[in-house]
């Protein structure tokens, strides 16, 4: 069986097209499920209620997309949660690294600890504690 160079290409180009959609889709679906956890949302109401926090900001604070090949900041089993969650508001944009655990896997979530970065500011890559856990003596 012959088959011709515009088919052989028309066949590459739609299992390409395929490939790469189903990978943005896998992505979407692993960034849904890490913002629907109880640990980014905690984190993310306790960075809205810090007045500091706040005013560096510029309220609304608007969450990017976290960075999927970042092992090192971004981190979820059944038990941790570490995570750099890009944030944004009017005045500046950031990120707020999370800490937070839990006992078993079905327990509630408990932010140990938050902390934000912000770019281009007079801060100069130093990271502001937003939030410490009283039972958190690590760090």
């Amino acid at each position: 069986m012959v088959v011709s160079n515009s088919r052989l290409l028309g066949i590459a180009a739609f299992t390409g097209v395929a490939c790469v959609s189903g990978s943005l889709y896998c992505q979407y679906k692993i960034q849904e499920g890490l913002k629907k956890g109880d640990y980014y949302k905690k984190s993310l109401d306790i960075l809205k209620q810090h007045n500091g926090a706040m005013q560096l900001l510029g309220p609304p604070i608007k969450q990017g997309n976290l960075d999927l090949g970042d092992t090192v900041n971004n981190m979820v089993d059944g038990y941790r949660a570490n995570l750099a969650i890009p944030v944004q508001g009017q005045k500046q944009k950031g990120k707020l690294f999370l800490w937070a655990e839990r006992e078993k896997p079905g327990d509630s979530w408990n932010v140990q600890k938050l902390e934000l970065s912000l770019e281009n500011s007079e801060f100069d890559g130093r990271r502001l504690l937003v939030y410490k856990s009283k039972n958190n003596d690590q760090n």
